[in-house]
């Protein structure tokens, strides 16, 4: 039976998680930049978007409501979450549900960023069709006035998402493709694992 630590992993999936992301961080890897994956009908889509927290139960990112990943994901809440990390030749997939987190969460969240940032999500009625760069501008130069001395409203259809793991993988590029893989599964509430062949 294999010994996880000689593998950088703990039977915790989420101390596992913490501990790769520190060490790609520390190698000056995009710790926190993860490919979402979400299904529309019979077809897939997939974006890069930022881990923003890992709590307790998930992790969470922030995006907006009504865009096409907040529709995807109003409908079909199952999602998977992919990190790479070169510098480390080390990968970690994650499979869950999402669930809106509290508007009082979203909103410290969105205070808490630069006022441009949130000039952004304010005007931004994403994955809508635009005319031109020109009517993007001009509605962020026309915010950034209208809101220079007072706090930007944090948009209704703006906020965050945890996502809760059901399971877990952790891959460890090798020579010759003698990869290692690392299944975690939730099981009367608890983590149980597995390797996999590579």
């Amino acid at each position: 039976m294999d010994n996880l630590a000689d593998f950088f992993l703990t039977p915790d999936p989420f101390q596992s998680f913490r501990d790769w992301a520190d060490a790609a961080k520390a190698k000056g890897d995009s710790h926190d930049q993860f490919i979402l994956a979400s299904v529309s009908g019979q077809q897939p889509n997939a974006r890069v978007l930022l881990l923003k927290e890992l709590e307790s139960k998930g992790a969470v990112f922030f995006t907006n409501y009504s865009s096409i990943k907040g529709k995807e994901l109003n409908r079909n809440p199952n999602v998977s979450l992919v990190f790479w990390w070169a510098k480390l030749g080390r990968q970690v997939r994650i499979q869950g549900a999402v669930e809106k987190i509290s508007d009082a969460a979203s909103e410290k969240y969105f205070h808490s960023r630069e006022k441009a940032s949130q000039i952004a999500s304010h005007i931004s009625k994403q994955s809508s069709i635009l005319k031109d760069r020109k009517e993007l501008e001009d509605k962020f130069l026309a915010a950034q006035a209208e809101f220079k001395d007072s706090p930007v409203p944090r948009p209704k259809d703006w906020g965050g998402y945890l996502v809760k793991p059901s399971a877990w993988e952790f891959f460890l590029y090798r020579d010759h493709r003698l990869n290692d893989r690392f299944e975690f599964t939730l099981s009367a509430g608890a983590w149980t694992w597995q390797r996999l062949s590579p």
